[in-house]
């Protein structure tokens, strides 16, 4: 067993507001270089928007000029110093893939980027929605035998539960699946972040060794 070279593994193809959020997060955090992170700068389905327009969406009238509340909530500001450090890294790639379809599909050509990494931060196509969705985003962690965070909607965790998979909630807090409000979901979501953020190389060592029980479980399952 090695310690990776990334923590956290993070596909952002397309913009969806949660996913701005996490990479500003991130981003606060000191995180984005501990991370391989697909954002782009431009959306490739739409070229007039941007990751300004992205940014710029974080924000309630009230707010404009002053640092962005993520999801109006005081305790998720993100100073403008850190949006804009975000902002100016972006593009970020990670696999140079541009087809939507290979994208979708992935039959292993991606999984280096998993070996390099140690948790996946699932960003779904939803998250403040009453339906949960569990699309391939959810999946592709299990093939790849590798952990995961889903920052998705409240009960996705339990959704996957219910198909027979395991989850991590010997190793962080898993409570987070189960909080409806959108800004306290992203609140509980950034404290495992930050935990995991603050191992030791022997802890994540030990992570690696305890975590396998499970990782193959959910390869079998998928």
């Amino acid at each position: 067993q090695t310690v990776p070279p990334k923590l956290f593994l993070t596909w952002n193809r397309r913009f969806r507001k949660h996913r701005t959020s996490l990479a500003l997060l991130l981003e606060k955090n000191n995180l984005i270089e501990r991370s391989l992170m697909s954002f782009a700068k431009v959306d490739g389905e739409g070229a007039h928007h941007t990751v300004n327009d992205e940014v710029e969406n974080q924000r309630t009238t009230s707010a404009v000029g002053r640092p962005v509340r993520l999801y109006d909530c005081l305790d998720l500001e993100i100073s403008e110093d850190v949006v804009q450090r975000f902002v100016d890294r972006c593009p970020l790639d990670i696999d140079g893939e541009k087809d939507i379809n290979r994208m979708c599909e992935d039959y292993g050509y991606t999984q280096p980027y998993y070996k390099d990494t140690l948790v996946s931060l699932i960003t779904e196509t939803n998250y403040n929605t009453e339906e949960c969705t569990l699309t391939e985003k959810s999946f592709k962690p299990m093939y790849n035998k590798h952990p995961f965070i889903i920052v998705g909607v409240s009960g996705s965790l339990q959704g996957l539960k219910e198909l027979g998979f395991k989850t991590f909630s010997e190793f962080w807090s898993e409570e987070y699946d189960m909080i409806e409000e959108p800004s306290k979901r992203f609140i509980a979501i950034e404290k495992v972040i930050q935990e995991i953020a603050s191992w030791t190389p022997d802890q994540i060592l030990d992570f690696k060794r305890k975590v396998k029980p499970i990782i193959e479980h959910n390869y079998q399952v998928f």
